[in-house]
C-alpha cells in the first residue's frame, strides 16, 4: 500500500494534527509567549519606568501623563492624568493589560475596564524601599518577566549610596519645596515620598510637619535649613536659582547665604522607582559636601 502514508499526512494537515511547530524564536514555547500581556497600557509614571526597565517597553501601547521617562515614552498615546483617567481613551487603545498605580483611577474607571475584559493589575505605589522591591515584583510577574535582576541592582544602588552617608556627623537640616509656578511654593514633610527619600539621604527635615502646605518666610527663617532640595521641575517652574533663593526668608537662611540647593529630576525625586538609588545617591553627595568657604 505505497499511497497510504502520503494520504494519511494530508488528513493530518487537512485536521490541524501536522508536525509541531518549531519553538518560539524568543527562547519560550508558542503557548507561553502568547499567554504573555503584549498590549500594555501604564498609569503611574514611576510603573512605566519599571515596565521600561524589564525591557518591556516594546509593549506599551499607551502611557498616562506623568510617564516621562525614558524619554521614548513620550511618543505613546496620553491617556491623562493617572488619577482622573478615563476609560474610554485607553479601551480605544485595545490594552490586554493595564498597570496602574495603587494611587491611579477613578476606582469607577478601572472597573470599566475590568467590566470591558482587561486585565488590570494594581501596583503598590507608597513611598519606600520595601514597597519599591514589591512593585517592581508586581509589575515583573504581570509580564511573565524575572525580575530579580532589576531588584537587585536597585537594592545595590540604594546600598552603595547610604554606605557614603557620614556617621559621625549632624544631619543637614533640609528644607524640601515643591513648586507648581509662581507664588505657589510648598513645602512637603512626614508622610510625603520627597520625606521618604530624604530620610533615607541622611538628612533632617528643617520643618516638623505632616503632609505638604504652603511654606509661610516666618517658618523658613525659623526652621534655618542648611540646604533646599527640590525637584528640577520645581526649580525652572520658579524661574531657576534666582527664583528659588527670592521665596520669602529663604535668603536669610544658612542654606541661602551659601546658595545651597539640590535639584533632582522630578520622577527620580518623587518616584521610588527604578532610579531611586541613583537619585539617592545624588542627594548623599549634595547633602554631606562640605560647603565651600568653610
Amino acid at each position: 500500500m505505497s499511497g497510504a502514508r502520503p494520504i494519511v499526512l494530508l488528513v493530518a494537515l487537512l485536521l490541524g494534527c501536522g508536525p509541531a511547530s518549531p519553538p518560539d524564536s524568543a527562547g519560550g514555547g508558542g503557548e507561553a509567549a502568547s499567554s504573555a500581556r503584549q498590549r500594555v497600557v501604564s498609569l503611574g509614571g514611576s510603573v512605566t519606568e519599571i515596565v521600561c526597565a524589564l525591557d518591556a517597553c516594546d509593549r506599551l501601547v499607551g502611557r498616562d501623563m506623568t510617564s516621562q521617562s525614558p524619554a521614548s515614552v513620550r511618543e505613546l498615546p496620553d491617556v491623562g492624568y493617572f488619577r482622573k483617567v478615563g476609560g474610554e481613551g485607553v479601551l480605544a487603545l485595545e490594552p490586554d493589560l493595564v498597570l496602574a498605580s495603587s494611587e491611579a483611577g477613578p476606582p469607577s474607571t478601572l472597573e470599566q475596564l475590568r467590566s470591558a475584559g482587561v486585565e488590570v493589575v494594581v501596583v503598590p505605589d507608597d513611598p519606600g524601599l520595601d514597597v519599591l522591591d514589591m512593585k517592581i515584583a508586581a509589575v515583573a510577574d504581570a509580564l511573565d518577566l524575572d525580575g530579580a535582576p532589576l531588584r537587585a541592582r536597585v537594592q545595590q544602588e540604594v546600598d552603595a549610596a547610604r554606605a557614603r552617608i557620614p556617621t559621625d556627623a549632624t544631619p543637614p537640616k533640609v528644607l524640601l519645596l515643591y513648586s507648581r509656578g509662581a507664588g505657589a511654593v510648598f513645602t512637603m514633610g512626614a508622610g510625603t515620598t520627597g520625606h521618604a527619600m530624604l530620610e533615607l539621604a541622611g538628612g533632617a527635615n528643617a520643618l516638623d510637619l505632616e503632609g505638604s502646605r504652603p511654606v509661610s518666610a516666618e517658618a523658613v527663617i525659623g526652621a534655618a535649613p542648611d540646604v533646599v532640595l527640590l525637584p528640577k521641575g520645581s526649580l525652572e517652574a520658579m524661574g531657576g536659582e534666582e527664583g528659588l533663593f527670592a521665596v520669602p526668608g529663604l535668603a536669610s537662611t544658612p542654606a541661602g547665604a551659601n546658595r545651597r540647593f539640590i535639584a533632582i529630576d522630578d520622577l527620580a525625586l518623587l518616584g521610588f522607582g527604578p532610579r531611586t538609588g541613583a537619585a539617592l545617591g545624588e542627594i548623599v553627595e549634595g547633602l554631606h559636601a562640605t560647603p565651600e568657604g568653610t
